[in-house]
């Protein structure tokens, strides 16, 4: 249903241009309890149907449109509009004008960004299930498609764009930069960020004395030579 604007219910605004995507009550409110409570707190908007959300990127608000219809998302932006495994011609053109109208006012994102910008509108929405996948798609992309020469971007957006209820994108970045600590230290940009970003410093340090890389079985300790104790 998320290609056709047939028996649709509810419009939803997307961006400062205000671009409709026509939508379904009945699916959202399955989703997610924003257009409940909405209406239930008697909203105006809520009474009309009618949502506007001004702010936010545009993409993001569309793959989080395109989890709650089909329980995933995609990273390819040529494939917002359709959905994976659908085809052009079953498109409502109305739907996709939306698209490509919203679409068309920015780029898309840098692929963990992608990730990080749906998980920041989940939290407005707290749409079930989001969460997670965004926090699974963002830890298996990181690993796999490591890049020295953006980590340390990854890392400033990482930690401006979510809290510390956010664990696993955090402890994913910071996993991240353990296991490649020594080719990081050797970056200027990578000891610029350790002395001025006091939050992600404080838990790759937390991380590292935990993991036991730091203070653990490797440690040799020595006698002292007044007691002769192990210290």
């Amino acid at each position: 249903m998320l290609l056709s604007s047939k028996h649709s219910d509810v419009s939803i605004y997307l961006g400062p241009e205000k671009v409709e995507f026509r939508a379904h009550y009945a699916i959202l409110s399955v989703h997610t309890r924003y257009f409940d409570a909405a209406k239930e707190k008697g909203f105006a908007e809520a009474l009309e149907n009618k949502f506007y959300f001004p702010e936010g990127h545009p993409y993001a608000f569309y793959r989080v449109l395109q989890y709650i219809y089909t329980g995933d998302y995609s990273m390819d932006s040529s494939r917002l509009d359709i959905g994976e495994g659908n085809y052009p011609n079953r498109i409502d053109l109305v739907q996709r004008g939306a698209y490509i109208v919203l679409t068309g006012f920015q780029d898309d994102d840098g692929a963990l960004l992608k990730h990080l910008r749906v998980n920041a509108i989940m939290d407005f929405f707290d749409v079930q299930g989001l969460r997670s996948l965004c926090a699974t798609s963002f830890t298996n992309l990181l690993y796999l498609s490591w890049d020295i020469n953006t980590f340390v971007d990854s890392v400033f957006d990482v930690y401006s764009m979510t809290t510390k209820g956010d664990d696993a994108f955090r402890k994913a970045i910071v996993n991240s930069a353990i296991k490649n600590l020594k080719e990081l230290y050797k970056r200027d940009d990578f000891k610029s960020l350790i002395t001025e970003h006091g939050e992600f410093s404080g838990e790759l340090l937390t991380a590292l004395l935990e993991a036991d890389l730091v203070l653990g079985s490797n440690f040799k300790s020595t006698q002292c030579i007044n007691c002769c104790n192990r210290i």
